[in-house]
Parts: structure tokens; C-alpha cells; sequence
């Protein structure tokens, strides 16, 4: 069976199998891998490139994202596709018999570090980003939580570069470089279960304290969007693949063999609910609670609004009449000859200006830029 990736590696001789391909995956095999490690690591391959796709364009679409879907999280899932993709190659390389069972080991070396990577990264994301977004977005950042953060990540932080180097070294002590040293299979199980220990309790602290977070945000009535429901997901998914690795190791330590079929469905579960918390931690980032609250009280004030034009009435000319010069002549004449009476002062009327009305309010003297009532 092949090695697990939580497993120290025992000690091998120089056994090779012949060159053809006819024979892989067959169970009969002690050597060999059983089709459903394969075909796992094959699937979840092409998951995490789905997710690298995925996260190049959520951060394209929601640039607020990128606080959580950065740098990190993107070498994070670069380093599990990598992983597999050393998987996948060594295992068809031993299976088709094109190297020996010792170079295998080699190999295991390699994705041993960017598996273990990936994990811290992981909960790197979650424990710190994550709380330190939502705890920005309730205008809360005591220096207290930093150097929690701080304390905590610098301790799993070592704990992981102390895991990686005892597994490579026990992977090494299987390949022709330390085939006669003696692998601390024993120390390195014992480590392995005070880290995955420790990495379960800093989950559930991670999502204890975003929902305390999130508890403070709707009391000052800040938008939470449907960020309860991924921050339950995300600690349930972690909290199921790290459980199951605990089991396997508490099973190694009491020098207890699980079943066949208990690994395969192990392998399966693992890698389906990391995958899941890599693809929820995206539904976080592009939370509507993150997207920034478009601000229109400028575009609201500096809005103009169509003003209707009064239409502009020229002057009635008056109507003039002609005469004829005798019978204008026999009109003054008469006219002169009656009592001219006393004119009367006539009241003088003039025009004066109706005010603007549009049923507007002028805002600074300016009738043309207006508040709606």
C-alpha cells in the first residue's frame, strides 16, 4: 500500500517491479497503491485547479477579496495541486515499474513539504485573515488579538517545520541515501498527534472568535451578510479532515491496523472536506458583508433635475388704423371745437417678474441645482 501522508514511512529493501503497465493497481500487490487512492488523487488534482481558476476571478470580480484570497491563500492552493500532482507522477512511475520502490520515497519527500505547507497556510487563513477582516469591519483591532494571532501562528508555525522535517526524514531512511538509518516512526506519531491536537483546538478557537465577531457587528447593525453560515461550514469542514488524521495516528500509536477500506474512505473524506474548506474560504472572501457600501450622498446633493422653461410671450403690438387726410382733417377740426375735459391721472401698471417655482427648493442661490421636497 502506498504511504499515507500523515504516515512515517517504514524501512524497504531494493525491490522493483517489472516494466509494464498490465499489472498496476492490482490489490494482490503489496507494493502497489489501490485504484482509490488513485483516482482521488487524480479528482482532487483537477479540484484545486478549478480553485485556482475559481479564486483568479473572484478577486477580478470582488477586489475586497483579496484580504483573504491573496498571495497566501493562492500559494497555498498551488502547493495541494502540486502535492497530487507529485502523487499522481511517482505513482505511475512505481506502478508501471519505471522506478524502484526506494526512489518512490523520494518523491514522498517532496509532497510531504508542500502538503504540510498548504495545512498552515490553511489555518493561517482562517485564524488570522479571517478574523482580522470581519474584526476591521466592526471597527474593532486591539493590539491584544494581533499578538494572539502573533503567539499562536509562530507556534504551529514551528510545530509544522518540526512535523515536516521528522516524516521526510523517516521517508528518507526508506530510500538508498538512509536505507540504514533507523526512522523515529514512534517520535514522529507522537509529534504528529500533539500537532494535529493543537491545529483542531486553533479551528475551533478561529471560529469561536468570528462568530463572537459577528454577534458584536449586527448588535451595532452592521451588515453580516451570510457570513454566519460559511464561518460554520468552514470550522465544521476543518474540524472533520483534522478528526479523521487524529484517528489514524491515535491508531498508529496504539499500534492498532484500521481496515483496508476504513483508509481508502479516509483518504476520500480528508481530501474532500480540505478541498471544501479551500472553496468555502472564497464564499467568505465575496461576501456581500465585505463589499464596500457605495456612498451617494455626493451624487445625491450635486443632482440636477430638468427645470421646466417658462415660455416667453412677446409683446401684443397695438392695432394701428389709417385714415384719410379729410377725414382727419374734419376729425381735429371737431375735436377742437368741442370741451376738452379734465384728464384724469391713469394708474401706472407695470410688469413684474414671477418667481421661479418648480416645486423646488433653491440650494445656494442657485435655482438650477435643486433638492427634491
Amino acid at each position: 500500500m502506498a504511504p499515507k501522508r500523515g504516515g512515517g514511512g517504514g524501512g524497504g529493501g531494493g525491490i522493483s517491479i517489472d516494466s509494464s503497465c498490465p499489472g498496476a493497481f492490482q490489490s494482490d500487490n503489496l507494493l502497489g497503491t489501490p485504484i482509490a487512492y488513485f483516482v482521488a488523487y487524480c479528482f482532487f488534482f483537477l479540484v484545486y485547479l478549478v480553485l485556482l481558476v475559481t479564486m483568479s476571478r473572484v478577486r477580478k470580480r470582488h477586489p475586497n477579496a483579496r484580504s483573504i484570497i491573496g498571495g497566501l491563500y493562492g500559494t497555498a492552493v498551488f502547493f495541494m495541486m502540486i502535492a497530487f500532482a507529485l502523487l499522481i507522477i511517482a505513482t505511475m512511475l512505481r506502478e508501471c515499474g519505471t522506478t524502484s520502490y526506494l526512489t518512490y520515497y523520494n518523491w514522498a519527500i517532496a509532497w510531504t513539504i508542500f502538503f504540510y505547507l498548504a495545512y498552515f497556510i490553511l489555518l493561517l487563513s482562517f485564524f488570522w485573515l479571517v478574523n482580522d477582516r470581519l474584526r476591521t469591519l466592526s471597527g474593532e483591532q486591539p493590539g491584544f488579538f494581533k499578538m494572539v494571532y502573533g503567539i499562536v501562528l509562530g507556534f504551529i508555525g514551528i510545530m509544522t517545520a518540526a512535523l515536516i522535517g521528522l516524516r521526510c526524514y523517516n521517508y528518507w531512511t526508506n530510500t538508498d541515501g538512509g536505507f540504514f538509518e533507523d526512522p523515529l516512526i514512534s517520535e514522529t506519531n507522537k509529534l504528529g498527534m500533539a500537532y494535529f491536537v493543537f491545529y483542531l483546538l486553533i479551528t475551533l478557537a478561529a471560529g469561536g472568535l468570528a462568530f463572537v465577531t459577528i454577534v458584536s457587528m449586527r448588535s451595532k447593525r452592521i451588515n453580516t451578510g451570510d457570513l454566519t453560515g460559511w464561518i460554520a461550514a468552514l470550522t465544521f469542514s476543518m474540524f472533520i479532515w483534522v478528526i479523521f488524521y487524529i484517528v489514524e495516528i491515535g491508531a498508529a500509536l496504539n499500534n492498532r491496523a484500521l481496515s483496508v477500506t476504513f483508509y481508502e474512505a479516509s483518504e476520500w473524506i480528508t481530501d474532500f472536506f480540505q478541498a471544501a474548506s479551500f472553496t468555502i474560504l472564497i464564499f467568505i472572501a465575496k461576501s456581500r458583508a465585505f463589499s464596500p457600501v457605495a456612498d451617494t450622498t455626493a451624487d445625491y446633493n450635486n443632482t440636477t433635475y430638468p427645470v421646466t422653461q417658462q415660455p416667453a410671450y412677446a409683446p401684443v403690438p397695438q392695432q394701428q388704423y389709417a385714415y384719410s387726410n379729410a377725414a382727419y382733417n374734419n376729425n381735429m377740426a371737431y375735436n377742437n371745437a368741442q370741451p376738452q375735459p379734465q384728464s384724469q391721472p391713469q394708474p401706472a401698471y407695470y410688469y413684474q417678474q414671477q418667481p421661479y417655482s418648480n416645486n423646488t427648493i433653491p440650494v445656494n442661490n442657485q435655482p438650477y441645482v435643486v433638492h427634491p421636497k
